[in-house]
């Protein structure tokens, strides 16, 4: 999409293409280039987490642990290591998360204006922002913040975030909306539909089974805490984005960005509950212990060991690793994994039959790939013969 660039494309809106484009016309096109952004992402989402931190009134041992948690989960660290749309919707999630708690903290509208533009932003990056647009609003309906429907502020945001948007619904418009019908079918024909337990299994799989007792204190913070309670509206929201997915048969990971608020949150009741009970020594377990298990998920991560070692672990898993995105057989690697092998093998063999075909046929002969793996692949591995 970043050699056609558009105000929209069926299924997806269109920044991610457009700033790829960029960084192939400023760095051209190669393994660097493509982790620009997303490492750029992973590093600007930290420091978000250190901003929420201090908005949270929190300490030097809360910083530490909700980094760490941030980090190295697992499902952050598969996002930030590709070019997709997920390292954009991470990054725009924990901006408004951030955002939200600076309006409760500081009771200044001008934060809805912030709002307002990073959700235009966030909703041209992917769409999936609106689950999380949907559950805030719902959430300040059901709490004290329904009081910010007054605010002028809060609208004027609202239309800057449309105004940002309109180009996409235009592109949409003028082209009959099939964005609908690919949804329409999306959850049926491409998405793993996960039951209850399926989904909290990869939630808490994919975030470091060691993180939980964080991200449940930030639901508790949230929820009951003296200080903590004034930002229910946060705690609820995650409810509601939990229960949306499931209804929807979303992929589990459209939840995982709200993660980042919930690790601030927990990170700054455990520091005063370690206080409390004057256990000292919790500070270093807990961070020792969450950066190591963390470590211990990096290989089934990213590729960071030799493809037949790889293997034989993750067999012994079933493949999957119990963890499933869509509606196709695992084997032997998990599919993040998976896309990532056997770029050059399969173009050269499709460069193959494309060749084999009489010139009048290879004019318009069009390629159709099952995967984004097995389009990456054609496109970077035989980008220049088929431009």
């Amino acid at each position: 999409m970043s050699d056609r660039l558009d105000y929209g494309y069926v299924d997806v809106p269109p920044a991610a293409p457009f700033l790829l484009f960029v960084i192939r016309a400023v760095f051209g096109t190669s393994h660097l280039s493509l982790h620009l952004l997303p490492a750029a992402s992973a590093v600007s989402i930290l420091v978000i987490v250190y901003l929420i931190i201090k908005k949270l009134d929190g300490n030097k041992f809360s910083l530490v642990l909700a980094l760490s948690c941030t980090t190295l989960a697992p499902i952050y660290l598969a996002i930030e290591n590709m070019y997709t749309y997920d390292h954009l919707d991470k990054l725009w999630w924990a901006l408004l998360l951030y955002f939200i708690v600076c309006v409760i903290k500081t009771k200044d509208s001008k934060y809805w204006l912030y709002f307002g533009i990073t959700a235009g932003v966030a909703l041209m990056s992917k769409i999936s922002v609106v689950y999380l647009g949907f559950a805030l609003l719902l959430g300040m309906l059901l709490t004290k913040q329904r009081k910010n429907f007054t605010k002028k502020e809060l609208w004027l945001g609202g239309a800057l975030a449309l105004l940002i948007f309109s180009p996409f619904i235009i592109w949409q418009y003028t082209h009959g909306f099939p964005i609908l019908e690919y949804f329409g079918n999306y959850a049926s024909a491409k998405t793993y539909s996960a039951n209850l337990l399926e989904f909290l299994y990869m939630q808490l799989f994919t975030l470091n089974p060691l993180t939980l007792p964080v991200w449940t204190l930030g639901l508790v913070y949230f929820f009951s805490h003296t200080k903590g309670k004034q930002f229910r509206l946060l705690g609820i929201a995650y409810g509601i984005i939990f229960i949306l997915c499931l209804l929807t048969s979303s992929k589990f990971y459209v939840l995982t960005p709200f993660y980042v608020v919930l690790f601030a949150g927990g990170s700054v009741y455990a520091s005063e509950l370690i206080k409390k009970i004057k256990a000292h020594w919790l500070k270093l377990t807990a961070v020792v212990l969450i950066i190591l298990s963390g470590m211990l998920f990096v290989p089934l991560v990213r590729p960071v060991l030799p493809i037949e070692t790889l293997t034989t672990i993750t067999e012994q898993f079933g493949g999957d690793l119990g963890v499933k995105t869509e509606n196709i057989e695992i084997t032997s690697l998990p599919q993040h994994i998976a896309d990532r092998f056997g770029w050059k093998e399969l173009a050269e063999k499709v460069a193959g039959v494309y060749h084999s075909l009489p010139p009048e046929e290879r004019e318009k002969t069009c390629l159709f790939a099952v995967n984004y793996g097995e389009a990456g692949a054609l496109w970077y591995v035989r980008r220049p013969m088929y431009h």
